[in-house]
């Protein structure tokens, strides 16, 4: 009996062994990939950062209460 245990405890620990081997090329693929993009992307490039988003959000919501006020 103990050693049916054993056969599935083993068993297991060489699929869990196959499991993290996988994650391990996944994660290397996916770090050289990100090395990739960011060495193709220009240093220059343009970037939406929260202050521009909330100055841009708040120039539509300005200009729709001016349209607002002048509408009627």
């Amino acid at each position: 009996m103990n050693l049916k245990k054993e056969e599935d405890v083993q068993s297991e620990i060489e699929e869990l062994r196959g499991k993290v081997k996988e994650l391990e090329n996944v994660t290397q693929t996916l770090y050289e990939e990100i090395q990739t993009l960011q060495t193709s992307v220009p240093a220059n490039t343009p970037r939406a950062s929260s202050p521009l988003i909330g100055q841009i959000g708040g120039l539509v919501l300005g200009a729709i209460a001016l349209i607002g006020l002048f509408w009627f």
